[in-house]
């Protein structure tokens, strides 16, 4: 029973897929492009382009919630979509940061996890930035801090998460004034924010049980991807994008689908 009903869940998705697909609707609200599907084009790579990412482990122990993390940015110069040279930063070795926390509860212990390896990230990223002046930095993860990250008033970590905030925000900055663009990578989401912008153009109940990649996976084929969209629309009521400032209203997202 189970498996008929997901069956027929996702011959619903697809028949909508194809609906929207074949109407000739335009100026989707909250849309920076005019198409809503665009095919990408290869091109021939050149410049520099610098990426990071941060690995960690967690132990929790009688009384104290133990963390190792290590961050890392690597610089990438190409010329004709050639690998020309590279450079780590700080290193290829980088050494070990080390968060020893007392007895936190359960929901406390696992953001403070996020938000220690955020910090690393953020920091080694904002540095990679200064130091390479990279076309495009590439983040393992969102470009903005995660609901979940985000602790309760009344947290012990509340504090970190009010460090990291600034972190975002020099990294805009910096990015901006050097003419950086930077982008985020999520390989999976759960989002629903197109999906969102569709409801306002079809109504169709499929959509409401649907999320951005469930429904994306009908519309769009191997090489193409979405419009380009704001990341919310009210920035200034999200729980975590108000924190931002006036960086909440210039982030904006887009769907891509590299393989079949």
């Amino acid at each position: 029973e189970i498996a008929q009903n997901i069956k027929k869940t996702e011959a619903s998705r697809q028949k909508i897929a194809e609906s929207i697909l074949n109407s000739n609707a335009r100026d989707f609200e909250g849309a920076y492009e005019k198409d809503l599907v665009r095919k990408m084009q290869e091109i021939k790579i050149r410049g520099k382009v610098c990426a990071s990412d941060a690995g960690m482990l967690s132990g929790q122990m009688h009384g104290i919630d133990l963390l190792i993390c290590r961050a890392i940015a690597v610089l990438f110069q190409y010329e004709n979509s050639c690998l020309i040279s590279h450079k780590y930063l700080p290193s290829s070795m980088p050494q070990l940061k080390m968060d020893a926390k007392d007895s936190l509860e359960m929901h406390d212990a696992l953001q403070n996890n996020s938000l220690f390896r955020l910090k690393n990230e953020l920091e080694v990223s904002l540095e990679a930035v200064k130091q390479f002046s990279p076309d495009y930095f590439f983040l393992d993860g969102s470009i903005v801090p995660l609901v979940s990250d985000k602790p309760r008033e009344e947290s012990p970590i509340k504090d970190l998460y009010y460090q990291i905030i600034p972190l975002y925000k020099e990294l805009y900055q910096t990015c901006t004034e050097k003419n950086c663009t930077l982008v985020g990578i999520i390989k999976d989401s759960r989002g629903k924010r197109f999906v969102e912008i569709m409801q306002k153009k079809f109504e169709e109940s499929i959509l409401k049980n649907s999320n951005d990649s469930s429904l994306l996976y009908y519309l769009l084929n191997e090489g193409e991807r979405t419009f380009a969209f704001n990341y919310s629309s009210q920035p200034s009521r999200h729980q975590v994008l108000r924190d931002l400032s006036e960086w909440s209203e210039k982030i904006c997202t887009f769907y891509l689908k590299p393989s079949p």
